[in-house]
């Protein structure tokens, strides 16, 4: 069998290359694509249908990590939707999961972990940040990750004088659970996404969630369930979305307790485990105990 593990779509040649050649030697191909797919561009439109159909045919299983992603493959790409499988992605659980989900304290702290770049929204995050410092004090934002935007938010938190209320950590190579630990709220303002394993991360550690409406990311959290959705690239968005979770504590406790409970139900490393048994043994045709 031949696993052939590819980001998005079309994306590595050598990934759709592998599909192919596991057809000729007769070998069961699973191929996985993790990112939303792109559109056929129209100067090579004819090609790429032609390299799509040929793709589709040589694969036996397509593995995509969100609904959504598997949606945009039978839309943009004609992929064969009776073929494509979802397997969410997961995370070992926390040996010492949260006791009791934080208590509202005088200091609020707005975190995000991300890699710091124009299309994971941070720069609107920071927007947002920025008129929120004016009327609450007490707010703090903490920025884990490095990107193509770290030295442009570096010389806007000088401008504003913000160098005692923001905190960018860089790359970030420390426990994460931690780290999270110490958000109040936890807030995603990515533009474009796919199953991104932050968000994971933050229902596991029971974050009270502000997470952008964009790719795979409405199956793990639902609006008002476990988090609080918004349309991506607005600050006012993310502005009213903190206000209405600092001014509602009930609320606040609500969400972070659902969320830990949809990380236990559904996103555990061993439940991704067995969807991927499951794809194998599938192709197989063999069942194992």
């Amino acid at each position: 069998m031949i696993l052939s593990c590819n980001g998005g779509y079309p994306a590595a040649q050598a990934c759709l290359a592998m599909a192919v050649a596991g057809r000729i030697l007769q070998i069961p191909v699973v191929l996985s694509i993790v990112s939303m797919p792109t559109k056929r561009r129209l100067i090579t439109w004819l090609y790429e249908k032609l390299r799509d159909e040929l793709v589709w045919k040589s694969a036996s299983s397509v593995v995509v990590n969100a609904k959504s992603i598997a949606d945009a493959l039978v839309e943009l790409r004609d992929a064969p939707s009776e073929r494509i499988r979802v397997i969410y992605n997961g995370l070992e659980d926390l040996q010492s999961p949260p006791s009791q989900i934080k208590e509202k304290s005088e200091q609020v702290v707005i975190g995000c972990v991300v890699r710091m770049d124009r299309a994971k929204g941070v720069m609107v995050l920071f927007d947002a940040f920025a008129h929120l410092a004016q009327r609450h004090p007490e707010m703090q934002l903490v920025l884990a990750g490095q990107g193509d935007v770290s030295a442009e938010l570096a010389r806007r938190i000088e401008e504003l004088g913000l160098q005692h209320r923001v905190k960018m950590l860089g790359h970030f190579q420390g426990d994460v659970s931690k780290l999270l630990s110490t958000f109040d709220i936890y807030v995603f303002p990515s533009l474009w996404e796919g199953f991104p394993y932050s968000i994971v991360e933050a229902l596991r550690s029971a974050c009270v969630i502000v997470a952008t409406n964009v790719g795979g990311i409405p199956e793990a959290v639902t609006d008002g369930t476990e988090g609080l959705l918004i349309v991506p690239g607005s600050k006012d968005e993310i502005v009213n979305a903190v206000e209405k979770i600092m001014a509602d504590q009930a609320m606040s406790q609500k969400l972070a307790k659902n969320a830990r409970a949809k990380f236990e139900q559904e996103l555990t490393l061993s439940k991704m485990y067995l969807r991927v048994r499951e794809v194998f043994t599938e192709l197989k045709g063999v069942g194992r105990p």
